[in-house]
């Protein structure tokens, strides 16, 4: 068994594992190759963001009230059985079969896994440091994923979709055994009476976030801002597409992305400490404002240097999200009880992943419909949700 002291090391060492994922550069051409269509792409995308939507707060409550170490070994036995689904599968069934199970992975992980870390440092009174912990986590998953997205390009061209996929599930698999090994935190683990109605316990704690002054809009911000670095970052590569971008550069475009996400995470902690919240949450808007313009001009464009600056600014302003994911968190958490962390995480992430599902879902009408550039205009509209809750959000004067 792993030792309490260094269980967080060894937390972060499976969660980067983990999300290595070798596939998420040429997403679009092995969809392709497994028969589906760029359509099917958002469409099922858009469904794994609906299947976490509907299986966020139970299993939230199930991380309360069971083992939270066990709940996120599962996750990672869960996505290990997905991508090994997408290796053998073939066709829209088999794609969209995996996406589900990978939807319920995450939705096992997102709260959970974030409410063990917390519990791992608490056991050490080092919870008044999470925002830096918090960033290290994130900055390192980044770096995984950034890592594996440069290799993913090059590994799909020499080997294929299908070595891509197992070589993911192979990571994940080696995660889930460190998860295994890792103490089990029981002190925090809610205790319910068996007169009590389940249901009714999840539907409180799910009322107290929604209705809470300060929590609710730490959740409306990032889900508005998150749903549309959600289409910039899966517009990336019909763009390419669309403009005849050679597929070796698949890689090198989403791995800026994810080194973007890397740099986000890791300067997080750094941004709410120096400038703190206020200035943050309107750098990041900015940001977030040029991405939308640069995915809505960047069709337009006929230079290719312009075109892979437009690219580039959509990448840094779709890994924004990361920054405005750990710091909100890091609010949430400040706000709430032990035996209750995962259920209100998961509450956070319903709401954040209904919003960026329904909007992936509708996109394949309307990409179809009246076409790519049309659709980014459609989707740059959000910005006003975004706004409008950054400024509730900031005139509450959050304690920070």
């Amino acid at each position: 068994m792993i030792s309490l002291k260094i269980a967080p090391r060894f937390l972060i060492l499976a969660r980067a594992l983990r999300m290595a994922n070798f596939l998420l550069p040429v997403s679009a051409l092995f969809y392709v190759d497994k028969g589906a269509t760029i359509g099917d792409l958002f469409l099922i995308q858009g469904t794994w963001g609906v299947s976490i939507f509907f299986l966020e707060i139970p299993s939230g409550y199930i991380g309360d009230i069971m083992s939270r170490k066990r709940v996120v070994a599962f996750s990672f036995f869960m996505a290990v059985l997905a991508f090994a689904t997408i290796a053998l599968g073939y066709g829209f069934w088999a794609l969209l079969s995996a996406e589900l199970m990978l939807g319920f992975s995450w939705a096992l992980y997102s709260g959970t896994a974030e409410a063990y870390y917390h519990d791992l440092l608490q056991s050490r009174s080092k919870q008044h440091k999470l925002h830096n912990k918090l960033a290290k986590l994130e900055s390192y998953s980044m770096l995984s994923l950034t890592l594996s997205t440069l290799a993913g390009g090059f590994l799909y061209a020499w080997l294929g979709t299908n070595f891509c996929a197992w070589l993911t599930a192979g990571f994940c698999l080696i995660g889930f055994i460190i998860i295994c090994f890792l103490p089990d935190i029981k002190e925090t683990r809610r205790i319910v009476s068996a007169d009590v109605n389940k249901f009714q316990d999840i539907l409180n704690i799910s009322k107290f976030t929604v209705r809470h002054p300060e929590i609710k809009w730490l959740i409306l911000f990032p889900a508005f801002f998150g749903a549309l670095t959600f289409v910039l970052m899966w517009g990336l590569q019909p763009v390419m597409v669309a403009k005849d971008i050679p597929v070796y550069v698949f890689g090198f475009v989403m791995g800026f992305n994810m080194f973007c996400r890397t740099g986000w995470a890791h300067f997080s902690a750094i941004l709410l400490d120096k400038i703190k919240l206020r200035k943050t949450a309107r750098v990041l808007f900015y940001i977030l404002c040029v991405g939308s313009m640069a995915s809505v001009v960047v069709l337009s464009i006929p230079n290719i240097l312009a075109v892979y600056l437009m690219l580039g600014l959509m990448a840094i302003a779709s890994a924004s999200q990361m920054a405005v994911e750990i710091i909100t968190n890091t609010f949430i958490h400040h706000r709430i009880k032990s035996d209750e962390r995962s259920t209100v995480l998961s509450v956070k992430s319903m709401i954040c992943m209904m919003m960026s599902g329904a909007l992936m879902i509708s996109l394949k009408p309307m990409i179809d419909g009246i076409g790519m550039q049309e659709t980014f205009v459609i989707c740059a509209l959000i910005l006003i949700g975004t706004f409008i809750s950054m400024k509730k959000l900031l005139k509450l004067h959050i304690k920070e």
